[in-house]
């Protein structure tokens, strides 16, 4: 379940958000499994994912979203960000085609990842006007024996 709410300000520091996904896919990266989980702690709001096959993860705390794209307002950003996770936790549509983007689709996440570098991408339209994009780097969480093992019996489940 998803709680919001908010203030007149823009900021994102009263926007309650709980979101737990065991299966996200992502645009660029095909049938590959990811996790990701989504909470509002006392510093932002903490985006945090894991490639399910090589147990690498990523995260990252965001105070304020508006300062990661155009400004919409923070409710509005965090809703799509929710319809996006809630759209992609399945690669096909109903038709068993893989899922593809227009710009007047709903919103997606998808992610930049290099070497050295992990980006997650919302995008999203608003009334089918020109699309909105809001980039999330992400630090890599260095993980020891234990959180993999810890993370392959999540995924045995």
């Amino acid at each position: 379940k998803y709680f919001y709410t908010m203030t007149t300000k823009q900021s994102n520091a009263n926007v309650l958000i709980n979101i737990a996904c065991q299966y996200i896919y992502f645009l660029s990266k095909g049938l590959l499994k990811y996790r990701i989980k989504v909470n509002t702690g006392s510093d932002g709001i903490k985006i945090w994912i894991e490639d399910k096959q090589l147990k690498q993860q990523w995260e990252t705390t965001i105070a304020d979203v508006t300062k990661h794209g155009l400004g919409l307002p923070s409710k509005t950003i965090w809703k799509c960000f929710e319809n996006a996770v809630e759209l992609q936790k399945k690669p096909f549509n109903q038709d068993g085609q893989p899922v593809k983007i227009k710009n007047d689709d709903p919103p997606y996440l998808d992610i930049e990842q290099t070497s050295d570098s992990f980006t997650l991408i919302l995008s999203l339209s608003v009334s089918n006007l020109d699309r909105f994009t809001y980039s999330f780097d992400m630090k890599q969480i260095v993980i020891d024996a234990f959180d993999k093992l810890n993370s392959e019996l999540l995924d045995s489940r």
